[in-house]
């Protein structure tokens, strides 16, 4: 029978490293080629006072994990489903868990589950366990398969790569991009910060006046499989600034520097939000799989 344990905080560096082994193991199944080695030191960094938590054991075995957040339009539910115990099972309990949760502590808004990838063994789960219900396709995950088109230099901006000294601008613009977007969570100087000294870390500004008008935030990393792989994370453009070709051009000086550290251009990945796919195909991206999400009717 599954137990769920409510509660945890992130405190506990053996439960944390069960927590790193389960989302190793459920990304492996996954793409390998996607995602890196989770390291359970910034396990601790994913449990903060606007998220619950659950865990979810089949005996003494973690077999789930998922976080109930509020965000601009839904209440969001994540969850990493082990792919070797009953996931169809632990995804129904989980989701159900994330229900009662969502009225228990008077969330309002309609509750949206993250299923994953739709080629996912957690992705079947959910919609083996919600196949009534409205499925959407937030993202698309894409993978470079060409060096980008060449582009001009837009006019009258500098470029530059970013340090923790202009997390404030970053943040700014991320939340001035992204506002619009149902899934918006606010984002603050400090996530910033630590993700601008995360080993791997590469982000490109595009500034003018002194002033950040866009910014790509990229990652070069040791992938599950072994080889380096590069993640384009964000690319965001302060709405004053749009329409000037700033996030193509930073695309492109983020791939070539992501290249120029021994990443093959056939490994560089990123997810289109709904409806940019087109853009980032003229930039040489093809689709690979779209990410999946289920919106329940629940008070």
């Amino acid at each position: 029978m599954l137990r769920i344990v409510e509660g945890y905080d992130g405190s506990d560096p053996s439960v944390n490293e069960e927590i790193a082994r389960l989302v190793n193991r459920y990304r492996r199944a996954v793409n390998p080629a996607l995602y890196g080695e989770e390291d359970p030191s910034r396990v601790s960094e994913w449990f903060d006072e606007d998220s619950l938590a659950c865990l979810a054991y089949l005996g003494s075995q973690l077999v789930g994990i998922a976080f109930l957040r509020e965000a601009a339009m839904y209440t969001h539910l994540w969850l990493a489903v082990d792919p070797s115990y009953e996931p169809s099972y632990v995804a129904s309990e989980v989701v159900e868990w994330g229900a009662r949760e969502k009225v228990r502590r008077g969330f309002r808004k309609p509750l949206r589950v993250s299923a994953g990838y739709e080629s996912s063994h957690v992705a079947r789960a959910v919609r083996d366990a919600l196949c009534s219900y409205a499925v959407r396709y937030d993202t698309t995950l894409m993978r470079l398969t060409r060096a980008p088109p060449s582009i001009e230099r837009p006019e009258g901006y500098s470029f530059r790569i970013a340090s923790p000294s202009d997390a404030e601008q970053l943040s700014r613009v991320y939340n001035d991009a992204f506002s619009r977007y149902p899934w918006f969570r606010p984002s603050n100087p400090s996530r910033f910060e630590e993700g601008l000294r995360r080993e791997g870390s590469l982000c490109l500004v595009a500034e003018r006046g002194g002033e950040v008008a866009a910014f790509c935030l990229s990652r070069v990393y040791r992938a599950l499989d072994g080889e380096l792989s590069g993640y384009v994370a964000l690319l965001a453009v302060s709405s004053s600034h749009r329409g000037r070709g700033l996030g193509r051009y930073l695309l492109k000086l983020s791939v070539e520097e992501m290249v120029s550290r021994g990443v093959d251009i056939r490994r560089v990945f990123l997810d289109s939000v709904e409806g940019l796919e087109g853009y980032y195909r003229a930039m040489g991206f093809v689709d690979v799989d779209r990410y999946v999400t289920f919106l329940l009717p629940y008070p």
